[in-house]
């Protein structure tokens, strides 16, 4: 068998116990706040 037809049909591995893998994070979400006066302070000299 060819390795291009070998590898051409995807598979499914279904694993029963997901946990037990040592998941990592790969992405970190920032978060940033802002007051309401900010807000409108903006939005005022947007308007202008």
């Amino acid at each position: 068998m060819s390795d291009a037809r070998r590898y051409s049909a995807p598979g499914v591995h279904p694993i029963r116990n997901p946990a037990r893998l040592g998941w990592k994070p790969v992405v970190k979400v920032e978060h940033y706040a802002c007051d309401p006066k900010g807000i409108l302070a903006a939005n005022k000299e947007w308007q202008q």
